[in-house]
């Protein structure tokens, strides 16, 4: 993985990622959907059995989890064509689980595709998540 201080495009990636997980642990809606395109799509590590589109997916993340602590610590950037960037990332992040009022904690692996939209923006379009628990070795 990269170093996105290297990287001008990693770190606008970087901060785009963190900014958008911001208003999904502030539970902003409207800012959430502003990061995303409206075909948005995501694969999941077992929550939902079938990719899920934008509306199905944030109805489950708000009435299922709150996110609580978030730190993404490892990026790497690959450029396709014009436009259209694949982000992979590492995310520890820490919560409650609403169903049971449990506490949680995973890391996350993502595989995310920004494409600029007309407003010359970045947006997200795709989003693999592979998650495992949190261990101790995650603390460092």
């Amino acid at each position: 993985m990269s170093d996105a201080s290297a990287d001008p495009l990693a770190a606008e990636i970087l901060e785009l990622e963190r900014r958008w997980t911001r208003a999904l642990a502030d539970g902003d809606m409207d800012r959430v959907q502003s990061f995303m395109t409206g075909t948005f799509s995501i694969t999941t590590a077992g929550w939902l059995d079938t990719p899920a589109d934008r509306e199905t997916w944030l109805r489950h993340a708000i009435d299922r989890f709150r996110l609580d602590w978030f730190s993404y610590d490892d990026i790497a950037i690959r450029r396709y064509a014009e436009g259209v960037v694949l982000a992979q990332l590492r995310c520890r992040q820490r919560g409650t689980d609403l169903s049971t009022n449990g506490s949680w904690a995973m890391v996350f692996r993502y595989t995310d595709v920004w494409v600029r939209e007309g407003d010359d923006a970045w947006r997200i379009d795709v989003r693999q998540a592979t998650g495992r628990p949190w261990t101790e070795a995650d603390d460092a």
